[in-house]
């Protein structure tokens, strides 16, 4: 594992994008890389890119993630969007009003540019992987709007996947760019919706991408964290609900506010909060179902990687399924 920087910015809000000014205000990106041991063929590797929740990238979660992945031959990057952008305390709250999610898909396709350009990766096979937080921001990168947005020469994740992200915007503009998406999702996990998240889910295969959802039994937010068992504080946020207009405005309609900058921003997120502590609780069984649900999909959709070098064949597209035993 090895630091990486790249170049990236720091939007508040989607039309912040298009605004010079704003794209000139640069900031560092940070990640850290894991490759594989051993040779490859050149540009051969599929890589997968791992957003974080709002607590940031923790040994004993996303870099583990990282380290199985490349024990199976992916080249892995963990994003940290907080660090560089003044988030050093690890106050979810606070970098949930400092860091928007803006900001994040501005290191997200960033990042994805810094892989692509990688020796030993295949820039057509790079899929997002996101925690809560870094869910919802690898399903929004899902839709072609945003990548149009942000990319400017067509490059574009491979698959996307979405651990117990919070489904908080909702697209007028519902093409997506066709990469297959993969929800997990916890059945009794209070801070996110899953009615909403199959609403997303649905708005996603109307705009071209295979969808599979999976909802484990019993399962409540974070299944897969380190600690055993805690009560986060009010800050689900189950009940954030925003439109994504075509010309990039965000709003929040059950409350009549657009997003325009830091301050609106805040007082939408505010309003939305969870009004209770949510459960936060570690299982084992929805794990191992987890880690198999992903293994299957990043197989299928960006390649298993020692079958690739030895055979040097795409992978099959996956299908739709909606639902775990």
């Amino acid at each position: 594992m090895r630091p990486v920087t790249f170049p990236s910015f720091s939007p508040c809000v989607l039309t912040d994008v298009l605004r010079p000014r704003a794209r000139r205000r640069e900031v560092e990106g940070l990640g850290y890389l894991f490759e594989p041991f051993g040779p490859s063929a050149t540009r051969i590797l599929p890589a997968v890119l791992l957003l974080p929740d709002l607590d940031g990238p923790k040994p004993g979660h996303e870099f583990t993630y990282a380290e199985q992945l490349t024990r199976r031959g992916y080249v892995a990057l963990v994003l940290d969007p907080f660090v560089r952008r003044g988030c050093r305390t690890p106050a979810p709250a606070r970098r949930l009003a400092r860091v928007s999610e803006a900001a994040v898909l501005a290191d997200a396709f960033a990042a994805l540019r810094l892989l692509a350009a990688h020796p030993r990766v295949d820039p057509a096979r790079v899929a997002a992987l996101g925690f809560g937080y870094g869910g919802m921001v690898a399903v929004m990168a899902a839709y072609r709007q945003l990548r149009d947005l942000y990319v400017l020469d067509g490059l574009q994740f491979a698959a996307h996947v979405s651990y117990y992200g919070c489904p908080a915007s909702r697209f007028d503009r519902g093409e997506t760019t066709g990469a297959p998406v993969l929800m997990l999702l916890g059945e009794v996990d209070e801070a996110v919706s899953l009615r909403r998240s199959r609403d997303i889910a649905a708005d996603l295969r109307r705009g071209g991408s295979p969808v599979n959802v999976r909802v484990y039994p019993e399962t409540a937010h974070a299944w897969d964290a380190e600690e055993g068992e805690a009560l986060r504080p009010d800050l689900g946020l189950a009940q954030l609900r925003l439109r994504v207009t075509e010309d990039h405005r965000v709003t929040a309609p059950w409350s009549g506010i657009e997003l325009r900058g830091p301050l609106s921003r805040r007082v939408a997120l505010w309003m939305a909060r969870a009004r209770a502590p949510y459960l936060v609780q570690k299982s084992a069984q929805a794990k191992g179902w987890s880690d198999d649900d992903l293994a299957q999909f990043l197989a299928q959709t960006i390649g298993e990687p020692a079958a690739l070098i030895r055979a040097g064949t795409a992978p099959t597209s996956i299908g739709s399924r909606t639902s775990r035993g």
